[in-house]
Parts: structure tokens; C-alpha cells; sequence
């Protein structure tokens, strides 16, 4: 019986990428606890943000984690990546509409930041944060599709 002893290969971290990493993970929390103080404060128009804020964010840390365990190829192909590429500008595009939509609304209306119904700024939050992760998750993805042909053409030659 051998025991195969070979590694996966390891991508080495920089500190930018830890910083990601550590800021998507705070964000998906927020966007989480989010949903839940939304409906605890009947402020219907922040759920929607915090899901999106949550998905983009669940899918930032997937895609990151799995290009750091050195498993980003086997587990995402190129049309897979393209559509990661295709949801993040979908989103980019949506949480930034719902960000300025609810600051307007919170501006127009003369608000202050709360909670409560018809909280307009707690509801632009998650969709800011949902606008820089998507934002991460457009340019990382591109630069995996980029390497992903790169090393498709160090295969064929």
C-alpha cells in the first residue's frame, strides 16, 4: 500500500488577499445578522441588499479559498468562471441601483440612520458593500479566466 505524500500546490498569500478575505467575511456576517434585523425591525426595504450582499460574499471567499488551496481549476472551468464574471457585473449593477436608490430616498426624506421602518440608510449600507465586493469578485474572475487561458495555452505548446 503507497501513500501518495505529494501536496496540493499552495498559492502564497499576500497581504491584500488576506485583507479580502477578512473584509468579505465581515461583510457576509453583516449581510446576515442584516436580514435578521431587518425583519426583527419590520424594515422590509434592507433584505434584499443583505441577500445580495450575502451571495456575492459567500461567493468571493468560495472562489478565493479554492484558487488559494490550488484547486481553482479542477473545481471551476472557464464557462464556470465566465459565469461567476457575468453574475458579479449582474449584481455590481443591481446593488449599485439599490445603494443610490435608498440614499436618495434617505437624502430626500430627510432622514437619520436607523433601523427601524423605512430606515433608508441602513438599507443602502449592505448594498454599498455589495457593490465593492462585486466589484472583487468581477476583477478576480477575470483574472482567473486569464490565467485560465494562459494555462491552457502553456498546455498546447
Amino acid at each position: 500500500m503507497m501513500i501518495n505524500n505529494a501536496a496540493q500546490p499552495v498559492q502564497p498569500t499576500s497581504g491584500a488577499f488576506v485583507l479580502k478575505i477578512i473584509f468579505a467575511t465581515f461583510c457576509m456576517f453583516f449581510g446576515f445578522a442584516g436580514v435578521f434585523v431587518s425583519f426583527w425591525r419590520s424594515n422590509n426595504y434592507a433584505v434584499g441588499p443583505c441577500v445580495i450582499l450575502e451571495i456575492t460574499c459567500v461567493l468571493l471567499i468560495n472562489i478565493n479559498s479554492t484558487y488559494k488551496r490550488g484547486k481553482l481549476f479542477e473545481v471551476y472551468s472557464r464557462n464556470k468562471l465566465q459565469i461567476v464574471f457575468a453574475l458579479g457585473c449582474i449584481v455590481c449593477a443591481l446593488a449599485f441601483v439599490s445603494f443610490i436608490y435608498f440614499l436618495q430616498n434617505g437624502i430626500r426624506n430627510k432622514q437619520d440612520f436607523h433601523v427601524d421602518y423605512d430606515g433608508y440608510y441602513f438599507a443602502a449600507l449592505p448594498g454599498g458593500l455589495a457593490v465593492i465586493n462585486a466589484v472583487m469578485l468581477i476583477l478576480d474572475s477575470r483574472m482567473y479566466i486569464g490565467m485560465f487561458d494562459q494555462q491552457s495555452i502553456n498546455r498546447v505548446f
